[in-house]
């Protein structure tokens, strides 16, 4: 599609298949389109962009399912490539991003100068679960571009077979995920570097405001099989972390609940949450590893 696209109303785009890109979907060339209360479901991609796939294009996306899509490449769920922008939010429904697979990005693949804004509020959740990538991002993979998560948006149960189980920026990327309401948490994800979170490369910044990540029970904690079970940083990334509680995450090596090499982790209490109730003082509890919690 080069045009405008409305869907709504429980239309569904069902077990389609795409030799190369958007199994369900394909926009491109400041194409647009507005998914209301939609599924996009059990299609395949060649190569990009099993459910969507968007390049130089723009996404609304609302109380909808993108769900079992599969890409041989990049971005399971949804592949955004070239200053696409995709604004994702739950508001009458939840929003679900789940059990969609690639080799990177399994669940949504952010590429060069792409946004990805996700938005939960009313109760409504927007949960990215159950999502896997052999290589890097089993929920969400960024590169070069900007993923962020304001509200109760849950990272969850994703896998990589690399790095950023549950999210992986590298090249210059922007990651923020922030509380409101209900609460944010990245739980139950595993990969080998970086359970919840993976980062590398300079110049790429993480932010995490009243986050949880990982669990109230080690059921529900991130784990790596190397190194990072919450999070892991390489080679100049940033992670500035304010008011999060870093709970019963594990890894096989360093790290239990972050690692980081060769880069910079900032960890505060934000001073509002003396007032404020719903937002954490930061904690660190109930890590393990072979060697240190912290690395």
């Amino acid at each position: 599609i080069d045009g405008s696209l409305f869907l709504s109303d429980n239309c569904r785009l069902n077990a389609n298949t795409a030799r190369d890109q958007g199994g369900g979907l394909c926009l491109a060339y400041y194409a647009g389109a507005e998914i209301v209360q939609a599924q996009i479901c059990n299609n395949v991609s060649s190569n990009l962009g099993g459910g969507v796939y968007a390049n130089y294009a723009s996404v609304d996306a609302y109380d909808s399912v993108i769900a079992a899509n599969h890409a041989e490449t990049r971005g399971g769920g949804m592949c955004l490539e070239n200053e696409t922008y995709a604004g994702v939010n739950a508001t009458e429904r939840p929003m679900l991003v789940q059990s969609n697979s690639a080799s990177a990005g399994g669940g949504v693949w952010v590429g060069s100068n792409c946004t990805f804004a996700a938005y939960a509020f009313d109760s409504q959740p927007f949960t990215i679960g159950g999502n896997s990538a052999r290589a890097e991002g089993g929920g969400v993979a960024v590169s070069n571009g900007s993923f962020s998560a304001v509200g109760d948006v849950r990272i969850s149960a994703n896998t990589a077979g690399l790095d950023g189980g549950g999210l992986h920026a590298q090249a210059a990327s922007q990651l923020a995920f922030a509380m409101a309401g209900a609460g944010a948490w990245i739980h139950a994800n595993s990969a080998s570097n970086g359970g919840g979170l993976c980062a590398r490369d300079a110049d790429t910044f993480c932010q995490l405001y009243g986050v949880l990540l990982g669990g109230d029970t080690p059921a529900e904690g991130n784990y790596a099989g190397a190194n990072g079970g919450g999070a892991a940083l390489f080679d100049g990334a940033m992670l500035d972390a304010v008011s999060i509680k870093v709970r019963h995450n594990r890894s096989n090596l360093n790290g239990g609940g972050v690692y980081a090499y060769r880069s910079r982790v900032d960890v505060n209490s934000d001073a509002m949450s003396i007032a404020n109730p719903m937002l954490p003082d930061t904690w660190f509890t109930h890590n393990r590893a072979t060697n240190d919690s912290i690395y």
